[in-house]
């Protein structure tokens, strides 16, 4: 399961990193859920801001649950 992506994009001129934050775990939290940056640390920066400013839990798929209601350890 992802729920994110960080890649260099070719497709902004001088902005080649883009940032992501999966479309069903954007519940909750503010935009702008994706973004283009000039580096690599900006783009885990700009993820990190938007996956952390959740204001509900991440909504894990059932398989990944543990019975106390926590995800499993991989």
């Amino acid at each position: 399961m992802y729920v994110g992506r960080i890649f260099e994009s070719f497709g902004m001129k001088g902005l080649p990193w883009m940032w992501t934050v999966e479309f069903h775990q954007r519940k909750g939290r503010p935009e702008p859920h994706q973004g283009h940056v000039l580096t690599e640390v900006e783009a885990k920066a700009a993820w990190k801001r938007c996956w952390d400013s959740a204001d509900v839990p991440v909504r894990w798929p059932p398989s990944l649950v543990k019975p106390s209601g926590r995800p499993q350890e991989p």
